[in-house]
Order: C-alpha cells, then sequence, then structure tokens
C-alpha cells in the first residue's frame, strides 16, 4: 500500500448511545471496503485499537498508539 491510496475521502464516523447496560460506540470507517487494497491490514488495525488500545487508555489513561507504519 502507498501511502497516498488513504489520503482523499477518509471518513470515521463515531456514533455514541446509551443503552440499558451502558453506553454503546459504534466506529464506521465509511470509505473501507472489501475491495480496498488495505482492508486487511485496516481492519486488523482498527481490531487493535478498539479491542486494545482503547479499552488501555481508558482503564489507565495511557493506550498504545503504533508508532509508525
Amino acid at each position: 500500500m502507498q501511502p497516498t491510496e488513504t489520503r482523499g475521502e477518509n471518513n470515521v464516523v463515531v456514533d455514541i448511545k446509551a443503552t440499558p447496560g451502558g453506553t454503546t460506540l459504534d466506529f464506521t470507517h465509511e470509505s473501507l471496503t472489501e475491495e480496498s487494497e488495505c482492508f486487511e491490514a485496516c481492519s486488523r488495525g482498527w481490531t487493535f485499537y478498539i479491542t486494545q488500545s482503547l479499552p488501555q487508555l481508558i482503564t489507565t489513561g495511557t493506550g498504545r498508539p503504533i508508532g509508525r507504519y
């Protein structure tokens, strides 16, 4: 993947909803489709951030950002 492939229209939408059990966060990367060249790598990246880095940031105040690509 070339860096220019991820530039341009690249919308990430975060929707926060109150639910009976607490709060639900929905993340939608609108321009990421299965046809995108970076689909697998980007999907793994989002999974890491949502399942590991974000919970750590919420509970400890320090997330786990990826330093370089």
